[in-house]
């Protein structure tokens, strides 16, 4: 079985790509209906390695960032994981990976049940304040050529959890 790594930047050595094209991240700037705020954070808060990623809760309980990869291949299976881990004296109560073909925003991502992708497969953590980091992945099959791999988190307005070693993989490459 061969493997193909496809995300770009994903132990987030590096600023963040923001925007809305292909390996780039959004978060509220590029929709504000997603409240979450995410930057590279350099304190590398309970991961090994000097950065990851920070993601703020900005409005509400619920926040979501998302992943876009334009260059998906309809019908082959795909992997996403990520670690994460909620940092000191945080309240955050669940972090959750999932794939769809198109965003959708953190109003639609505060039930743990359906999450925020109907019809599609979730990966829900029950992560309430620990200083561990665990890894949450997705198995997904593109129906588009495009795909967004995203990100909620649900906790206390203005906390954060911290992301790290992101990797997307095209299976049986």
């Amino acid at each position: 079985v061969q493997r193909a790594r496809l995300e770009t930047n994903g132990s987030f050595g590096s600023s963040i790509t923001m925007g809305t094209g292909n390996a780039e991240w959004q978060d509220e700037d590029q929709d504000g209906g997603f409240n979450s705020q995410i930057a590279q954070d350099t304190n590398s808060s309970g991961f090994s390695g000097s950065s990851s990623m920070k993601f703020t809760i900005d409005t509400g309980v619920a926040a979501v960032a998302w992943y876009k990869m334009t260059n998906c291949v309809v019908g082959k299976t795909y992997n996403a994981s990520i670690r994460v881990n909620s940092g000191d004296s945080q309240t955050i109560n669940s972090a959750f990976i999932g794939a769809h073909s198109t965003t959708l925003s953190s109003a639609q991502s505060t039930d743990s049940t359906n999450w925020a992708f109907p019809g599609e497969t979730c990966a829900p953590v029950e992560y309430s304040n620990r200083a561990v980091a665990s890894s949450i992945q997705v198995n997904f099959v593109p129906t588009n050529t495009t795909y967004y791999i995203g990100l909620v988190v649900i906790g206390t307005n203005g906390h954060h959890a911290f992301f790290d070693d992101f990797n997307v993989w095209l299976e049986n490459a």
